[in-house]
Protein backbone atom coordinates (compact mmCIF):
# COMPACT_ATOMS: atom_id res chain seq x y z
CA UNK A 1 0.00 0.00 0.00
CA UNK A 2 1.33 3.45 -0.82
CA UNK A 3 0.54 6.92 0.44
CA UNK A 4 1.92 9.89 -1.48
CA UNK A 5 4.30 7.53 -3.28
CA UNK A 6 5.71 6.08 -0.04
CA UNK A 7 5.25 2.44 0.96
CA UNK A 8 3.36 2.29 4.25
CA UNK A 9 2.82 -1.43 4.59
CA UNK A 10 2.96 -4.92 3.18
CA UNK A 11 0.82 -7.91 3.99
CA UNK A 12 0.67 -11.55 3.10
CA UNK A 13 -1.46 -14.44 4.20
CA UNK A 14 -1.97 -18.13 3.85
CA UNK A 15 -5.44 -19.55 4.25
CA UNK A 16 -6.85 -23.02 4.68
CA UNK A 17 -10.52 -23.81 4.23
CA UNK A 18 -11.96 -25.19 7.44
CA UNK A 19 -14.92 -27.53 7.31
CA UNK A 20 -18.22 -25.68 7.67
CA UNK A 21 -20.17 -26.22 10.90
CA UNK A 22 -22.73 -29.01 10.80
CA UNK A 23 -25.90 -27.93 9.01
CA UNK A 24 -24.24 -24.97 7.25
CA UNK A 25 -24.51 -24.86 3.47
CA UNK A 26 -21.33 -23.31 2.12
CA UNK A 27 -22.24 -21.28 -0.95
CA UNK A 28 -19.62 -19.99 -3.38
CA UNK A 29 -18.34 -16.48 -2.90
CA UNK A 30 -19.34 -14.13 -5.76
CA UNK A 31 -15.84 -14.20 -7.32
CA UNK A 32 -15.89 -18.03 -7.42
CA UNK A 33 -18.61 -18.00 -10.09
CA UNK A 34 -17.68 -18.00 -13.78
CA UNK A 35 -19.87 -14.97 -14.31
CA UNK A 36 -20.03 -12.38 -11.57
CA UNK A 37 -23.64 -12.25 -10.40
CA UNK A 38 -25.37 -8.95 -9.85
CA UNK A 39 -25.06 -8.12 -6.19
CA UNK A 40 -27.96 -6.46 -4.45
CA UNK A 41 -26.76 -3.95 -1.86
CA UNK A 42 -29.31 -4.12 0.95
CA UNK A 43 -30.65 -1.09 2.72
CA UNK A 44 -30.40 -0.95 6.50
CA UNK A 45 -34.09 -1.89 6.68
CA UNK A 46 -33.40 -5.15 4.81
CA UNK A 47 -30.79 -6.45 7.27
CA UNK A 48 -31.58 -9.31 9.61
CA UNK A 49 -31.18 -8.91 13.38
CA UNK A 50 -27.52 -10.03 13.55
CA UNK A 51 -26.56 -7.89 10.57
CA UNK A 52 -28.29 -4.88 12.14
CA UNK A 53 -26.44 -5.50 15.42
CA UNK A 54 -23.11 -5.70 13.57
CA UNK A 55 -23.75 -2.41 11.75
CA UNK A 56 -24.88 -0.72 14.99
CA UNK A 57 -21.75 -1.92 16.83
CA UNK A 58 -19.48 -0.71 14.00
CA UNK A 59 -21.18 2.70 13.91
CA UNK A 60 -20.92 3.04 17.70
CA UNK A 61 -17.22 2.13 17.54
CA UNK A 62 -16.72 4.79 14.85
CA UNK A 63 -18.49 7.38 17.00
CA UNK A 64 -16.29 6.51 20.03
CA UNK A 65 -13.13 6.64 17.89
CA UNK A 66 -14.03 10.08 16.55
CA UNK A 67 -15.00 11.43 19.97
CA UNK A 68 -11.90 10.09 21.76
CA UNK A 69 -9.37 10.35 18.93
CA UNK A 70 -8.60 6.64 19.24
CA UNK A 71 -8.04 4.07 16.47
CA UNK A 72 -11.21 2.39 15.22
CA UNK A 73 -9.67 -1.04 15.90
CA UNK A 74 -9.39 -0.25 19.60
CA UNK A 75 -13.03 0.84 19.73
CA UNK A 76 -14.42 -2.05 17.69
CA UNK A 77 -12.34 -4.47 19.77
CA UNK A 78 -13.42 -2.76 22.99
CA UNK A 79 -11.71 -4.94 25.62
CA UNK A 80 -12.30 -4.61 29.33
CA UNK A 81 -8.71 -4.67 30.60
CA UNK A 82 -7.94 -6.22 34.00
CA UNK A 83 -5.31 -4.75 36.29
CA UNK A 84 -2.10 -6.66 35.62
CA UNK A 85 1.65 -6.47 36.10
CA UNK A 86 3.71 -4.18 33.91
CA UNK A 87 4.40 -5.85 30.58
CA UNK A 88 1.15 -7.84 30.69
CA UNK A 89 -2.34 -7.27 29.37
CA UNK A 90 -5.34 -9.40 30.27
CA UNK A 91 -8.67 -8.47 28.82
CA UNK A 92 -12.03 -9.76 27.71
CA UNK A 93 -14.66 -8.78 25.19
CA UNK A 94 -18.12 -10.19 24.61
CA UNK A 95 -18.32 -11.74 21.17
CA UNK A 96 -21.00 -10.10 19.07
CA UNK A 97 -22.00 -10.37 15.43
CA UNK A 98 -19.63 -7.51 14.53
CA UNK A 99 -16.71 -9.89 15.19
CA UNK A 100 -18.16 -12.86 13.30
CA UNK A 101 -17.79 -14.33 9.86
CA UNK A 102 -20.57 -15.80 7.76
CA UNK A 103 -20.56 -19.12 9.64
CA UNK A 104 -20.56 -17.53 13.10
CA UNK A 105 -16.89 -17.95 14.07
CA UNK A 106 -14.72 -14.99 14.98
CA UNK A 107 -13.58 -13.52 11.67
CA UNK A 108 -9.84 -13.99 11.05
CA UNK A 109 -9.10 -10.28 10.72
CA UNK A 110 -10.93 -9.60 13.98
CA UNK A 111 -8.82 -12.26 15.74
CA UNK A 112 -5.60 -10.81 14.33
CA UNK A 113 -6.73 -7.29 15.26
CA UNK A 114 -7.64 -8.38 18.79
CA UNK A 115 -4.21 -9.92 19.25
CA UNK A 116 -2.50 -6.77 17.92
CA UNK A 117 -4.57 -4.51 20.19
CA UNK A 118 -3.68 -6.71 23.20
CA UNK A 119 0.02 -6.59 22.28
CA UNK A 120 -0.05 -2.78 22.12
CA UNK A 121 -1.89 -2.67 25.47
CA UNK A 122 0.74 -4.88 27.15
CA UNK A 123 3.51 -2.67 25.83
CA UNK A 124 1.65 0.57 26.60
CA UNK A 125 2.26 1.89 23.10
CA UNK A 126 -0.04 3.08 20.31
CA UNK A 127 -1.15 0.37 17.88
CA UNK A 128 0.33 2.58 15.14
CA UNK A 129 3.82 1.56 16.32
CA UNK A 130 3.17 -2.04 15.17
CA UNK A 131 5.69 -3.00 12.49
CA UNK A 132 5.23 -6.76 12.19
CA UNK A 133 2.82 -9.40 13.39
CA UNK A 134 2.49 -13.14 13.00
CA UNK A 135 -0.63 -14.91 14.20
CA UNK A 136 -1.37 -18.64 14.13
CA UNK A 137 -5.03 -19.64 13.91
CA UNK A 138 -5.30 -22.85 15.94
CA UNK A 139 -9.05 -23.45 15.87
CA UNK A 140 -12.29 -21.63 15.09
CA UNK A 141 -13.39 -19.08 17.66
CA UNK A 142 -16.87 -20.18 18.69
CA UNK A 143 -18.37 -18.96 21.94
CA UNK A 144 -19.33 -16.00 24.07
CA UNK A 145 -16.18 -14.41 25.53
CA UNK A 146 -12.91 -13.60 23.76
CA UNK A 147 -9.98 -13.33 26.16
CA UNK A 148 -6.58 -11.86 25.30
CA UNK A 149 -3.42 -12.62 27.28
CA UNK A 150 -0.38 -10.63 26.19
CA UNK A 151 3.15 -10.66 27.57
CA UNK A 152 6.06 -8.39 26.63
CA UNK A 153 9.02 -10.62 25.78
CA UNK A 154 11.50 -7.80 25.31
CA UNK A 155 11.20 -4.05 25.32
CA UNK A 156 14.18 -2.25 23.85
CA UNK A 157 15.04 1.25 22.71
CA UNK A 158 14.51 0.46 19.01
CA UNK A 159 12.19 -2.56 19.02
CA UNK A 160 9.88 -4.45 21.35
CA UNK A 161 8.29 -7.89 21.09
CA UNK A 162 5.01 -9.14 22.53
CA UNK A 163 3.51 -12.63 22.64
CA UNK A 164 -0.29 -12.98 22.65
CA UNK A 165 -2.73 -15.83 23.19
CA UNK A 166 -6.43 -15.57 22.38
CA UNK A 167 -8.98 -17.80 24.06
CA UNK A 168 -12.70 -18.22 23.55
CA UNK A 169 -14.56 -19.50 26.59
CA UNK A 170 -11.25 -20.77 28.00
CA UNK A 171 -10.08 -22.61 24.85
CA UNK A 172 -6.99 -21.31 23.04
CA UNK A 173 -7.91 -20.33 19.47
CA UNK A 174 -4.62 -18.75 18.40
CA UNK A 175 -1.33 -17.19 19.34
CA UNK A 176 0.85 -14.49 17.89
CA UNK A 177 4.09 -12.60 18.09
CA UNK A 178 4.06 -8.86 17.40
CA UNK A 179 6.96 -6.42 16.93
CA UNK A 180 6.78 -2.71 17.64
CA UNK A 181 9.03 0.19 16.79
CA UNK A 182 10.57 2.10 19.66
Amino acid sequence: KTLDGRVVGFSQGWFAALPAPEGWLQRPMPWENEVMPAVHVPTLDELDEKESQAVAAALAAGDRARAQGTPLAEELLHFEWEPSAQGRALGEIKIGPELGNRVGHIQGGAAYGAAAVAAAEALGTPISNLVDGHYQFLRPGDGDILRAEATVLRSGRLASFVEVRLLVDGVVIGSGLFSFQG
